[in-house]
């Protein structure tokens, strides 16, 4: 698995986090990670035709559970690769599926893309 971090900031958790991951799965892109400046940025990965991107504050990727975080990227972004529907399709689609035949309310359905919003991120 190929990885590359991108600002200053400490490299160990991922490459012990892509140790672990690699025990049971590879990736086929190559990975970019992004250390933000900004404490309060949300971790969230992304993907696109030719690689994927983790992005994280700098913050976070020196805190405990920093190698947890990327770990638990990692898994997202083997799900993207496996064209897995639940990292494939999109949230409409989801809601469309999940809802089909029933009244809810707008703050129902607002909560719902909340609770999917890493997802709603631009591949």
């Amino acid at each position: 698995m190929d990885i590359r971090v991108h600002g200053s900031g400490p490299a160990a958790p991922f490459l012990s986090a892509r140790d672990r991951f690699e025990t049971e799965h590879d990736l086929s892109l190559p990975v970019t990670i992004r250390l933000r400046n900004d404490p309060d940025e949300r971790t969230f990965a992304a993907h696109y035709d030719d690689y994927h991107v983790l992005n994280i504050s700098r913050q976070a990727a020196s805190s405990a559970m920093a190698s947890e975080l990327a770990l638990h990227e990692f898994a997202h972004m083997a799900r993207y690769e496996q064209a897995h529907p639940s990292h494939t399709q999109s949230i409409d689609e989801v809601l469309y599926l999940a809802l089909g035949g029933k009244r809810i309310e707008r703050r129902q359905l607002a909560h719902c893309y909340q609770i999917a919003n890493h997802r709603l991120r631009p591949r």
